[in-house]
């Protein structure tokens, strides 16, 4: 309930200051055993989430893009967002694709392994 107050109130204010995008770095969606872990569910409750941020997005009126910024292995090593093919499944999964676009970090995907070029070829698919 916390992250979803400050993400209204980020979507708020951005609206307020003119923003041009909105990005989501999730640095603990992930998980550190499968022994434990409902990935299903959890997956189906990110979705959710976004799910809602869009709707309150358009209610509020921004008009900013949303992003997604892959992050692998800080902290958690397991993360659901590793890279940019990896979130673009998601966002195609869960018909998410329309709403969203990512956010590069050239450093971010020398984490998940892979050159720059791999994760915006993938994340211009």
């Amino acid at each position: 309930m916390y992250a979803a107050a400050q993400v209204k109130k980020g979507l708020e204010v951005a609206k307020r200051l003119g923003a041009e995008n909105f990005v989501f770095w999730g640095g603990r969606e992930g998980y550190h055993s499968l022994i434990n872990t409902d990935v299903r569910a959890e997956l189906d409750h990110l979705a959710a989430f976004y799910k809602m941020v869009i709707a309150y997005k358009e209610k509020i009126g921004f008009k900013g893009q949303l992003l997604i910024e892959p992050k692998a292995k800080e902290p958690t090593r397991h993360q659901y967002d590793y890279d940019a093919q990896t979130v673009m499944a998601f966002l195609h999964q869960y018909g998410l694709n329309a709403h969203f676009k990512l956010n590069i970090e050239p450093n971010h995907t020398t984490l998940a392994g892979h050159p720059y070029e791999h994760d915006v070829i993938f994340s211009s698919a």
